[in-house]
């Protein structure tokens, strides 16, 4: 959210909050163009801003939550990711 720190938003994962799945995404850095998080495996998302309910208890700026597809794409099984440590 622009004008906030990424510390700010909420991330949850099926009703659960995790950490932000960006690659340098704390403040100051790049910005995130790399994802912990498999896009085909992804269903829906909701970004929530302002006016939270009591369940977003740490959020300040914003939320989002994401929520998995129901049946995974058969294709989605047949990409691999690599790393290199270096």
């Amino acid at each position: 959210m622009r004008g906030n720190s990424p510390k700010s938003l909420q991330w949850r994962l099926e009703g659960i909050e995790i950490v932000n799945p960006n690659h340098f995404g704390a403040e100051g850095a790049a910005g995130g163009g790399i994802s912990m998080l498999n896009t085909m495996v992804l269903g829906k998302s909701d970004f929530y801003t302002g006016g939270l309910a009591a369940e977003y208890n740490n959020a300040i700026s914003g939320c989002l939550t994401l929520d998995l597809e129901k049946e995974i794409p058969i294709n989605a099984n047949t990409h691999s990711m690599s790393a290199c440590w270096g």
